[in-house]
């Protein structure tokens, strides 16, 4: 459960080894358009409303510092780096069905199934 929305959450591990276009920087791109029918990854897409505005990505240097940063462009993840480095990452995304789950019920009246006090 995530306070605040329903969201879908994939945690994985990537090597940013290939260089960019960019001097200098290296990137590891999850392209959604090429990823096996079926995969863990596959999946989490189906089930996201996939957008800048609706996905979280969380990354974290694994084995030594880096300059890491992360985007999202077409139905592509792209992790960048200032060197080679491994990272561990989480993505959290809205579910397609977000908007129906707001976090107080419409129906005040219904009886909760976990109340917090």
């Amino acid at each position: 459960s995530i306070a605040g929305g329903v969201k879908e959450e994939y945690i994985g591990r990537a090597d940013i080894k290939a260089k960019s276009s960019v001097a200098g920087e290296r990137e590891y791109v999850i392209d959604f358009d090429n990823l096996e029918h079926g995969s863990d990854l596959w999946v989490w897409r189906q089930t996201v409303d996939f957008s800048e505005n609706n996905v979280e990505i969380l990354i974290t240097p694994y084995g030594g510092f880096a300059q890491v940063y992360s985007s999202i462009k077409n139905n592509k993840i792209i992790f960048t780096a200032d060197k080679p480095v491994s990272v561990h990452y989480r993505l959290s995304g809205r579910r397609v069905d977000w908007q129906k789950w707001t976090t107080k019920a419409k129906d005040q009246t219904e009886k909760a199934g976990f109340i917090i006090e």
